[in-house]
C-alpha cells in the first residue's frame, strides 16, 4: 500500500500460466509460451492498459523476481 498511499495508481497482474491467466488462447497449450512472450507481448499490453486507465503519460514498473526481470527486459525495448 505504500505507493497507493502516496497517490500512485497501482496495478497487479498474474503472469501468463498462473492463476487467472492460466487459460491459454484458443489453439495453444497451457505452457506454450516463453519469457520472450512476457517481454514482447504482455509487458507492453500491461503498460498500455495502465496508461489508458489512468490517463498518465508514463509509468513506473515495480516487479518482484520474474516480474522485475520482465520489467528490465521490456525497458530495454
Amino acid at each position: 500500500h505504500f505507493l497507493a498511499d502516496r497517490g500512485f495508481e497501482c496495478f497487479s497482474f498474474d503472469l501468463r500460466g498462473t492463476r487467472a491467466s492460466a487459460r491459454p488462447p484458443p489453439g495453444r497449450r497451457r505452457f506454450s509460451f516463453t519469457v520472450d512472450d512476457h517481454v514482447a507481448l504482455d509487458a507492453p499490453a500491461l503498460v498500455a492498459h495502465a496508461l489508458a486507465r489512468t490517463g498518465a503519460q508514463r509509468a513506473f514498473w515495480v516487479g518482484h523476481s520474474l516480474g522485475g526481470l520482465i520489467g528490465y527486459a521490456a525497458a530495454q525495448g
